[in-house]
């Protein structure tokens, strides 16, 4: 399978064009390599939205973001490359990051 650099979207091994973007550069991608994405930012949201309760500023913000980037990417072409771990991480991320943010502006 090969996949758009520009766009994101899966292109048939055939295709010199995106069918979106219609740009020329694709490159193979292995779902392990997707999946593994997902898991990464998935972890790092929960590990930054953790991190914010020991004070250090702005960290929960860190975590919401990169638990949308989490469930983005399990979202994303979903019925090929979905991972209920990464996704479960990145809701876990959110949720973290946005208790931290209610319990900063209740204290100010």
């Amino acid at each position: 399978m090969m996949v758009c650099r520009v766009c994101g979207r899966e292109c048939a091994g055939e295709d010199l064009l995106c069918p979106d973007c219609r740009n020329s550069e694709t490159q193979p991608v292995r779902a392990k390599e997707l999946l593994l994405r997902q898991l990464v930012f998935g972890i790092l949201a929960v590990v930054f939205s953790a991190v914010a309760f020991l004070g250090i500023p702005l960290a929960h913000i860190f975590g919401i973001i990169l638990g949308g980037i989490a469930i983005f990417l399990a979202l994303y072409r979903r019925e090929a490359y979905f991972s209920t771990v990464g996704f479960l991480l990145g809701l876990a991320g959110i949720g973290l990051g946005m208790i931290r943010m209610i319990m900063i502006i209740l204290e100010g």
